[in-house]
């Protein structure tokens, strides 16, 4: 099973986050790179248009999410599994804090 969750910046997708059973990747939007107000998500994923493994973008998706009892609260209010960060993201993605919004808008 394919999941893909998108990244938005306000109302513009800025990259793809795509998971299946080979691993995950963050790959920028064409159009976000060529935009003249781009940014990375991320200072250790700068902008490029060669996607990002796994081995970057875990930490980066890890640290979006609550630790210790607000994790556990965010667990039983969507059921998904604390090791589930791409379910986790997917239903609460649109209520992260900062600018980036991840999942369907």
């Amino acid at each position: 099973m394919t999941v893909e969750l998108p990244v938005h910046f306000e109302d513009r997708l800025v990259a793809r986050i795509i998971a299946d059973a080979s691993g995950a990747s963050l790959a920028y939007d064409e159009a976000w790179l060529s935009s003249p107000d781009h940014f990375p998500v991320s200072l250790a994923m700068p902008l490029r248009s060669e996607p990002y493994s796994g081995e970057l973008l875990l930490p980066w998706l890890m640290n979006l999410l609550p630790e210790g009892e607000p994790l556990r609260a965010m667990t039983r209010a969507v059921g998904a599994a604390s090791e589930d960060d791409f379910g986790l993201l997917a239903h609460a993605g649109n209520d992260l804090a900062g600018a980036l919004s991840i999942g369907l808008q």
